[in-house]
């Protein structure tokens, strides 16, 4: 099915209502974290439709779109992976805090409260029984639920343009010299986003 930028507008009222919906009921933990996800692909859809020049941006909202689809088809087929998707904000914290404070040290700066702000998150962690989990494995997933060859093309294709390869480095704005490299980014993001919007229907019945 052909999709264009305008079709966004539609997916989004999709997941609006639906997390319309959810702030109206008592949600168990699976509701939240799908809510979330599909708040999540809305900002990846303003994104999208506010920055539909800049192919850099689009790139990484794609991207961003497909691995928003994998997590919330994995969710919604394992009751452990949501305990493991909510583990994963403990892990990130920590990460993100013990990244800063081995910087930090290399450099020779040593920062209390950042040693105590990580030991609040521990301690936080302990007393709500909630267990540091690994990140989503997002190519495992793909393969799991049939997704591989997307992710596969997806990815060759995002990285060149979002990371520092050799055609980026060298010629830059490459990319964006022929229209339909765009086009085809916001084609296949915009058919990302309304696969979430459509699968939120059915999850949210």
């Amino acid at each position: 099915m052909l999709t264009k930028i305008e079709d966004i507008d539609v997916h989004k009222v999709a997941l609006r209502r639906v997390c319309d919906e959810r702030e109206e009921k008592a949600s168990d933990e699976k509701l939240l974290a799908m809510k979330n996800l599909y708040q999540c692909a809305i900002r990846e859809a303003e994104n999208i439709k506010g920055s539909s020049n800049d192919i850099f941006k689009i790139a990484v909202s794609l991207r961003n779109l497909f691995e928003i689809y994998m997590i919330s088809l994995h969710l919604v087929g394992s009751e452990d992976a949501v305990a493991q998707w909510y583990g994963q904000i403990l892990k990130d914290v920590l990460d993100i805090q013990d990244g800063l404070i081995m910087l930090f040290s290399k450099h020779g700066i040593h920062s209390t409260d950042l040693n105590l702000a990580r030991k609040h998150v521990v301690d936080s962690g302990a007393r709500n029984n909630v267990l540091p989990a690994k990140p989503f494995n997002i190519k495992e997933i793909a393969k799991l639920y049939g997704w591989e060859e997307d992710y596969n093309a997806m990815y060759k294709l995002c990285s060149k343009i979002v990371h520092p390869s050799s055609v980026k480095v060298n010629l830059p704005g490459a990319f964006d010299k022929n229209d339909e490299y765009l086009r085809s980014l916001i084609h296949v993001a915009v058919h990302y986003l309304g696969l979430i919007a459509e699968a939120s229907l059915h999850e949210g019945a």
